[in-house]
């Protein structure tokens, strides 16, 4: 959309200047989606900088991951040892 919004047209209509567009431009000025991704971020990170930050976080998840696997696995292991000192009183 070529950048007039909606309170444009009716600036318009107020100074009596008559603009014809159709259904489908009025339809797509009006669609929340499309406002939202108009408008230019301030103050936010890049998408470079995002980019860097879902990276460092899929490398921490997995990381997590594989540390608590290996946490569960110790403690399966100290659990039969248990088990196995426990039968042996």
């Amino acid at each position: 959309i070529g950048g007039i919004s909606i309170w444009d047209v009716q600036e318009l209509k107020e100074e009596k200047i008559d603009f014809k567009f159709g259904d489908r431009y009025l339809s797509e000025a009006q669609d929340p989606k499309r406002v939202i991704w108009r408008r230019k971020g301030i103050g936010g990170p890049s998408l470079k900088a995002l980019g860097r930050h879902f990276e460092n976080l899929s490398k921490f998840m997995e990381y997590t991951k594989k540390w608590h696997s290996r946490r569960k696995k110790e403690h399966e292991l100290a659990k039969k040892m248990l088990e196995s000192k426990e039968k042996a009183l």
